[in-house]
């Protein structure tokens, strides 16, 4: 199966039921991904939305990833690379802070 072969109306609807299940912050940032793959950028939002209050959101990497996705799917780069910096700025492992310092080098000499 590649990336393009992916079922994101199955994923999403999955993440939609096991929200009604057993919600989570993960549970909805996952969902919300699902839903812009799909090309669902208002629903996407408004599931984001619905946990951006919560202190623990701004503390999970995840969160800023899929604002990032989001914005870049959108094609607001400003938004992309501050939500990439807010990203940045979690507590994350080495893995994730090289995925990141790899994505803001996408960045380098973008206005």
């Amino acid at each position: 199966m590649t990336w393009e072969d992916t079922d994101w109306n199955s994923i999403a609807r999955l993440y939609e039921l096991l929200s009604e299940h057993s919600p989570s912050l993960a549970v909805q940032v996952n969902w919300a991904v699902a839903m812009i793959m799909r090309g669902k950028l208002d629903e996407a939002e408004r599931l984001l939305d619905q946990v951006s209050a919560d202190k623990a959101t701004q503390a999970f990497t995840g969160y800023h990833l899929a604002r990032h996705r989001l914005a870049s799917t959108k094609g607001d780069t400003a938004r992309a690379k501050a939500t990439l910096e807010q990203a940045r700025s979690c507590m994350n492992s080495d893995a994730v802070d090289q995925f990141l310092a790899d994505q803001w080098q996408l960045y380098e000499g973008a206005p």
